[in-house]
């Protein structure tokens, strides 16, 4: 359901009630209009509930699938246009940087999670054997499968796939997608389990700066997180992954403004992370 389909509701209800008070029998009518009402309601805050709490200034830890699902599916037939053409999106093209300046070959199975429309396909797919696209919009998914680049694409929550498929990717492939979780403990767990040892993910956050918050991220009213580098890295050792490099960088437009953001790309360590003596891929060895 759309928020549009949630007004149609609404309508039907005023409509019943109104039908039911010429017929005289307003009592049942009534009833059922309460009970369409309360349904558009719930309908409308599981699709927009995340982006009103956001901008009363409220705390969550993640955008939830329905609101995710109904912001995309909404949005994907003119998605790469108004990114690319309007916002100035390159997040895709950051990774792609990031990636060819520490790494010289080809990958044999790439996940490119929250994978859209697949912007990231006709980057990556030259030089991955096999490119894998999940995402929780049928409809994003829909606009990938027409650039055909992609040998699979998945609808699915990307922390269920990738905890389904551990030791699964050589890289992993993440644009501007974890800006809608503020807690990326769950994530970039996901994201250490389906790598290989020694292997690698690439993704982008909204820069925080060093702001002192309890948490290391916060809420904007975009409705999108941003986090400190601090979190992140503290996240992604617990995890078992090092920084194998970061960058600032501008991450696209928002209202005229260049929106400040983070590159980063983790590589999975060879040694158990359990251990406090952990030798990197690199052989140095540090104590965590």
């Amino acid at each position: 359901m759309r928020v549009s389909t949630a007004v149609l509701v609404i309508l039907s209800v005023v409509i019943v009630t109104a039908i039911s008070v010429e017929l005289g029998e307003l009592y049942p009518f009534m009833l059922l209009g309460v009970v369409f009402l309360v349904l558009a309601g719930g309908v409308f805050l599981a699709e927009n509930g995340h982006l009103l709490l956001a901008r009363l200034g409220l705390r969550l830890e993640r955008a939830g699938h329905s609101y995710v699902r109904a912001l995309f599916g909404a949005y994907a037939s003119h998605f790469d246009e108004h990114l690319l053409m309007e916002l100035h999106y390159v997040a895709p093209n950051l990774l792609m940087q990031i990636i060819m300046q520490n790494h010289d070959g080809r990958f044999s199975r790439a996940i490119d999670v929250g994978c859209g429309t697949g912007l990231c396909g006709p980057l990556f797919a030259p030089f991955c054997t096999r490119l894998i696209g999940v995402d929780l919009s049928p409809d994003m998914l829909a606009e990938a499968e027409k650039k055909a680049c992609y040998d699979d694409l998945i609808a699915a929550d990307f922390n269920l796939y990738l905890n389904a498929n551990p030791d699964a990717a050589d890289l992993i492939l993440a644009a501007d997608v974890l800006v809608y979780s503020g807690t990326l403990s769950g994530p970039i767990s996901a994201i250490a389990t389906a790598l290989k040892p020694g292997a690698m993910a690439a993704f982008t956050l909204e820069d925080l700066g060093e702001t002192d918050t309890s948490t290391g991220w916060k809420l904007g009213r975009s409705g999108r997180y941003a986090h400190t580098t601090r979190y992140v890295r503290m996240v992604a050792e617990r995890a078992g992954l090092e920084i194998a490099d970061f960058q600032y960088a501008e991450l696209r437009q928002q209202g005229g403004e260049p929106v400040a953001g983070q590159v980063w790309l983790l590589r999975k360590l060879l040694d158990d992370p359990a251990h406090p003596h952990i030798r990197s891929v690199d052989g140095n060895e540090r104590i965590l």
